[in-house]
């Protein structure tokens, strides 16, 4: 069992914080195998292996949630995203990046996000309405983060929904050998319109900040559920 605790109210929101052993991995969701009849074969490595390059500037593997990303190309028919790393509105996701078989970036998404890019000029403006800060248009689709303990820098996975806008969230270590209260602030959420997260390396630096001078005051503990298989 894994505990999640936050100060102030005891009843708090359920959440589940998904163990697992090493560094989380950058997507934060499970890598899917690559399904035999995939029409991308052969190619290196599976259609799970594959991730994005940023086209603005370069950085390999910038880190995103591909499952939203494609929930995201099915409903509107394109996702616009900034880069994890340097933070410009460089990638332009639609159908045709997307594996229909395994349901993941196809093997050349990086060329194809560079062809988009280079065609537009450069950046790609949020669309009217959206959020200055996150790009998004209202409340997005819930999604679950990596958090690595700063201590024992074993990964876990907190579903978004667990921190709470106003006091954050506190998240006990996984491992039962160390146990230390990972401290989640606030600021993880959108300055702008409070309803999305930041982007995954800006919620991990502020994460490490947040730990480096986290008070020891008093807590209130929740026990959630591990998920599947992890009782």
């Amino acid at each position: 069992m894994i505990a999640l605790f936050r100060r102030g109210n005891r009843r708090g929101r359920q959440a589940t914080a998904n163990a697992a052993p090493g560094p989380a991995p950058q997507t934060g969701v499970p890598v899917p195998a690559q399904r035999a009849d995939c029409p991308h074969t052969p190619h290196v490595g599976p259609c799970g292996a594959v991730q994005p390059v940023c086209p603005a500037c370069r950085t390999v593997r910038t880190q995103v949630i591909v499952p939203y990303i494609v929930n995201m190309v099915r409903k509107n028919g394109t996702e616009i995203s900034k880069c994890s790393g340097c933070g410009i509105r460089s990638l332009r996701y639609d159908a045709d990046m997307i594996c229909a078989t395994c349901q993941w970036l196809v093997p050349d998404v990086g060329d194809r996000l560079l062809e988009r890019f280079t065609a537009n000029g450069g950046p790609f403006a949020p669309r009217p309405g959206a959020c200055p800060g996150c790009g998004r248009e209202g409340a997005a689709w819930p999604v679950s983060f990596p958090v690595q303990c700063p201590r024992c820098a074993t990964a876990s996975m907190v579903d978004q929904n667990a921190v709470n806008h106003r006091a954050g969230l506190h998240a006990l270590c996984s491992n039962k050998g160390c146990r230390y209260p990972i401290k989640i602030p606030a600021a993880i959420w959108c300055p702008d319109c409070h309803l999305n997260l930041r982007p995954q390396a800006q919620i991990s630096e502020l994460i490490g900040k947040a730990n480096q001078d986290a008070g020891s005051g008093r807590v209130e503990s929740v026990e959630v559920d591990p998920g599947p298989g992890r009782q």
